[in-house]
């Protein structure tokens, strides 16, 4: 199974040197966090793309996604034409081409805080923001992953709405779990059908991510064995928040220990 991080769970991981330290964790791929809108998208930064991919190449690890964080702030179910979904859509932009100059396969958009999908009306603009999306990058051979918590009926629905092929999901179980959706685990191979990742954490209810995998209410083994028992061959990516003193001082120790739990459980 191939394991990897994400990026934007520790300041440490920010910086392109950190792909060494990773390889000796037994890390082999990441996925990048654009940046905010305030800052201009960092990841846009030429310079700043030509380090990751030096050092990707170097310690031979694989540079996944560019997800798109901003839009957790700027909704992309806000009003079309409002400011805030105008720069989901200008962060969308510039993450399709980050993807497209680094060589990255796919951009990921989280459907969490403020793009999170509570009715009908933000099905649509979630909708219309994915089928730009999947346009702009279709052109220029890349994927699209929406990490949403809908359930697999909701999720046909939205696949049929934006009608691309290069739409795909990226699934984080442990948010399901959270919210007491048992229903995941039945319908864990319709999930699959369509799924290009997973993001791997523990945590309490309300909580994500501030507990070591195994030992918060997430069910992190029970996830694991599922992904197992259905032949799930994909990568899996820790996003733990290990600047969180649970994790203590050392977050690649930290690191570690989560990667060396996931690799006991695919044994």
């Amino acid at each position: 199974v191939l394991l990897g991080v994400c990026n934007w769970v520790h300041p440490l991981l920010q910086s392109p040197s950190c792909c060494k330290e990773l390889k000796e964790a037994g890390i082999d791929a990441i996925q990048l966090d654009l940046g905010s809108a305030e800052e201009d998208f960092p990841l846009s930064s030429p310079g700043i793309q030509r380090q990751w991919k030096e050092e990707a190449e170097l310690y031979g690890i694989r540079l996944d996604a560019v997800a798109v964080l901003a839009v957790l702030k700027h909704g992309m179910t806000a009003e079309p034409g409002s400011e805030r979904r105008n720069t989901a859509e200008k962060a969308i932009a510039a993450a399709v081409d980050c993807a497209a100059d680094m060589g990255i396969p796919r951009i990921v958009l989280p459907s969490f805080k403020a793009s999170a999908i509570r009715n009908k009306d933000d099905l649509r603009e979630t909708a219309r923001c994915l089928r730009l999306a999947c346009a702009l990058a279709k052109h220029r051979g890349i994927a699209v992953a929406t990490e949403n918590l809908l359930d697999v009926t909701m999720m046909k629905s939205l696949l049929n709405i934006v009608a691309y092929d290069n739409l795909c999901s990226c699934l984080d179980l442990s948010h399901f779990v959270l919210r007491g959706r048992e229903d995941v685990f039945e319908a864990l191979p319709e999930h699959l059908a369509v799924c290009c990742g997973v993001h791997l954490k523990d945590g309490m209810y309300g909580e994500p991510g501030v507990r070591p995998l195994g030992e918060g209410s997430c069910r992190a083994g029970e996830l694991l064995a599922a992904l197992k028992r259905e032949g799930y061959d994909g990568p899996l990516f820790l996003e733990n928040r290990y600047t969180e003193p649970v994790f203590g001082s050392d977050a690649l120790y930290a690191l570690r220990r989560d990667a060396e739990y996931v690799r006991q459980a695919f044994l």
